[in-house]
C-alpha cells in the first residue's frame, strides 16, 4: 500500500474517532458485540476499545455502510468493521476450513446458478481467484438487457464463496444469481431403472443384451 494512503487513512480514523475515544464504550455497544460475537462483557468492552484505537484499520465508508445496513440487521458500522477484521484473519480461515460443512439437501447440493459478469466480477481470472480450488466455474456468452453479455455458472458452494468474497472486498456489488430450472438426472446405461411405472427387476423388463441401450438415454429428451 502507498505510504501516503496509509497515513491519510490513519488521519481519517483518528479524526473520525476522536469523539468516541473520549468516552468508554456505552452499554448498548458492548451488549451488541456480546450478542453478535459471543464475547463476555469485559472482552467485548476491550475489543471495542482496541478497535477504536487501531488507526491503521480498514474503515467502511458511510456511503458503503448505508448500502449494506439493510443486509446486516443488528450491526452498526463498527461491529461490521470488526466482523470483516475477523473474517480476514488467518485463524478464522483455518478454523472454518477445518470444520465440516453442514449437509445440504440433494436439491441444494446439485443446484447450479448463473450470474452476469460485471462490476468486480467482470473478469474470469478474478472469479477463478475468488473461488480458488473449491469450485470450478463455467463461463458462457449470451444476451442480456443491454445486448451481448458474459455469464458465469457456479454450483451452490461457488455461490456462497462469491458472496463471502464480495463481503471481504467491502464491495457493494450484489450479483443476481439465477437458479437453473433443469431437473437433475442420473440414468443407467444398462437398465431402464428408474423408469416410472415399470419394475426394472422383472425378467420381461430386462435388457436382452448389454449392447441394447435403454431409452431415453442420459443425453436424450425429455428426462
Amino acid at each position: 500500500m502507498d505510504p501516503f494512503e496509509e497515513l491519510e487513512r490513519m488521519a481519517i480514523n483518528a479524526t473520525s474517532d476522536s469523539q468516541l475515544d473520549e468516552d468508554e464504550p456505552c452499554a448498548e455497544d458492548v451488549s451488541r458485540w456480546q450478542r453478535l460475537f459471543l464475547y463476555k462483557y469485559s472482552e467485548a468492552k476491550e475489543k471495542i476499545e482496541k478497535h477504536r484505537s487501531d488507526l491503521a484499520r480498514e474503515r467502511v465508508s458511510e456511503d458503503l455502510w448505508a448500502l449494506l445496513r439493510p443486509q446486516f440487521q443488528g450491526y452498526d458500522r463498527e461491529a461490521y468493521e470488526h466482523k470483516l477484521t475477523l473474517m480476514s484473519s488467518p485463524s478464522f480461515s483455518r478454523m472454518h476450513s477445518d470444520q465440516k460443512s453442514p449437509k445440504n439437501s440433494v436439491s441444494e447440493t446439485h443446484a447450479f446458478f448463473l450470474f452476469r459478469m460485471e462490476g468486480p466480477l467482470e473478469q474470469a481470472n478474478v472469479i477463478r481467484e475468488a473461488l480458488g480450488s473449491d469450485s470450478a466455474p463455467e463461463f458462457k456468452h449470451g444476451w442480456g438487457e443491454d445486448g451481448e453479455a458474459s455469464f458465469c455458472r457456479v454450483d451452490s458452494t461457488g455461490k456462497a464463496i462469491i458472496e463471502q468474497w464480495l463481503l471481504q472486498q467491502r464491495s457493494s456489488h450484489r450479483p443476481i444469481f439465477v437458479r437453473e430450472s433443469l431437473g437433475r438426472k442420473d440414468l443407467s446405461g444398462t437398465s431402464i431403472y428408474p423408469f416410472l411405472g415399470i419394475d426394472a427387476t422383472l425378467p420381461q423388463h430386462r435388457l436382452i443384451a448389454l449392447k441394447s441401450a435403454p431409452e431415453p438415454q442420459q443425453n436424450q429428451y425429455p428426462v
